[in-house]
């Protein structure tokens, strides 16, 4: 199966056996996130087909398989792409960064009588409507990145809004809130692991590919990360890693509360709950490329450096504002603690724990609301490093679990793909199958004695700043 992940930093690609061995893998970056105005951020979809062109021929650079079964393409979400009839993206992509459509969310939950935050479409394309009729009317389809994706590798004859049954990219309530029932730019639903097209014309002809290779539905990486790592089962969850990161567990029940969203799950009779975060794999990101040439290999060393704790220097990772479990898109970065005895060590460790709090702030959350985390799959780049998985292990106080393929997102690509070529006969049992844990890392009682001391300091800094923040982003 070929696997493709759309993200926010880079594109991935990922030739896989049936029986989960990752095979070839190639990665591909693409270009920053833009921002024109404040509050804006924005990606050019033709980008991510320019790496993707790259990746998938790197895949194939050692020749095609005797049999390639199907694609799928999963990817960063929210995210709206326009796209006219051929194709082509008819503005720069919004981004789930974005948050210039915050007064169409909140109107929209208040109409349907719902503070939870809508992790959708529907808000972004009313923006767009209401601000950019133009750029609208030009556009034949709204599309997530793997849709985009997907739409261009049948050669236009597939538009769908693919993902699973219980959590549509337009949810109808919030599509009728919104006055967009008449909207001709939705496509209709497809449910994830069913085929919806093959491979045909001259796009799917510039990555290499031959006509009629089965197109899968895909879904948002969040639910391929689960799906990849084998959260498909209660008490599991996944650190979903990647440029935003998160939390999401697989619960036998919905659960809902103040800073937590809940959706139908992969399997019958389980939920997908927790929330993404907004910058807990870019921040680090940021830091390397601010101090070491983008170099995080360079941080994680310096890192290394540093005591448990960083001599109580705290980093919140605010920089895009923040999701769950604070909902705060006002909300910006801080170091703090800072005196002359730290040094750059410190800082750079300060910058890998805040992904360890956040963890530790989101499963607490859904803890009081009930919840049950037996154990976190750590998932992507930072599960490949020995120091992060063991930050976040001491700051939660749980045992983390290291995937076999920590490309976890790419696994769940080729999983639903493995599902549309009819391998196997549901999501859930192929996940079984193919997702293996190579070694579980549990937490030193020292360290996570002295997190037990910054955490709430570091909840507290958060708490201490907000008044601040709706200034500091209009200063």
């Amino acid at each position: 199966m070929l696997a493709l992940d759309i993200g926010t930093s880079a594109v991935k690609a990922g030739l896989f056996a049936l029986d989960g061995r990752l095979l070839r893998f190639a990665h591909g970056e693409c270009s920053d996130v833009s921002v024109p105005e404040p509050g804006a951020a924005e990606q050019d979809p033709n980008h991510w087909w320019a790496a993707a062109r790259r990746t998938v021929s790197d895949v194939m650079s050692a020749g095609a398989p005797t049999e390639l079964r199907a694609i799928c393409t999963v990817g960063q979400s929210p995210v709206l792409v326009l796209s006219d009839a051929a194709g082509r993206p008819v503005r720069p992509a919004i981004s789930w960064m974005d948050a210039r459509a915050e007064q169409q969310r909140a109107e929209i939950a208040e109409r349907l009588g719902n503070t939870s935050p809508g992790f959708n479409l529907v808000h972004r394309l009313l923006w767009l409507m209401q601000n950019e009729p133009a750029s609208v009317s030009k556009a034949c389809w709204a599309l997530s990145p793997w849709d985009f994706i997907g739409y261009r590798l049948t050669g236009g004859t597939a538009a769908a809004a693919s993902g699973l049954n219980g959590a549509p990219l337009w949810p109808t309530a919030e599509v009728e809130a919104a006055g967009l029932s008449g909207a001709a730019v939705i496509p209709p639903h497809q449910q994830a692991g069913t085929v919806y097209g093959r491979t045909e014309g001259p796009w799917s002809a510039q990555l290499g590919l031959p006509d009629g290779i089965p197109v899968v539905a895909g879904m948002a990486d969040a639910l391929a990360t689960m799906l990849g790592s084998g959260a498909v089962h209660p008490g599991r969850a996944a650190d979903t890693g990647g440029s935003s990161g998160g939390l999401a567990l697989c619960s036998p029940e919905e659960i809902t509360g103040p800073g937590i969203g809940s959706v139908p799950g992969v399997a019958p009779g389980t939920f997908a709950v927790g929330g993404p975060f907004a910058a807990g794999g870019k921040a680090t990101q940021w830091w390397a490329d601010t101090t070491a040439g983008g170099d995080v290999a360079q941080v994680v060393a310096a890192a290394e450096q540093a005591p448990a704790g960083s001599d109580s220097v705290l980093f919140l990772p605010f920089l895009a504002g923040e999701r769950a479990p604070v909902w705060d898109h006002a909300a910006s970065g801080a170091f703090l603690g800072l005196t002359f005895r730290h040094d750059s060590t410190h800082l750079a460790r300060a910058v890998i724990e805040s992904s360890g709090y956040s963890l530790r702030w989101l499963a607490e959350t859904l803890g009081r609301a009930g919840a049950v985390v037996s154990d976190i799959r750590v998932c992507g780049r930072q599960a490949g490093s020995e120091l992060w998985n063991a930050i976040k292990a001491d700051v939660t106080g749980r045992t983390i679990l290291v995937p076999e393929t920590t490309e976890t997102t790419l696994m769940g690509a080729a999983i639903t793909a493995g599902v549309g070529a009819e391998c196997f006969a549901n999501l859930w049992d192929a996940s079984e199958e193919m997702v293996r844990i190579a070694r579980a890392v549990t937490p030193d009682p020292r360290n996570t004695s002295r997190y037990d001391d910054l955490f709430p300091l570091y909840q507290g800094a958060y708490q201490a700043l907000r008044p601040l923040y709706p200034a500091l982003s209009k200063a």
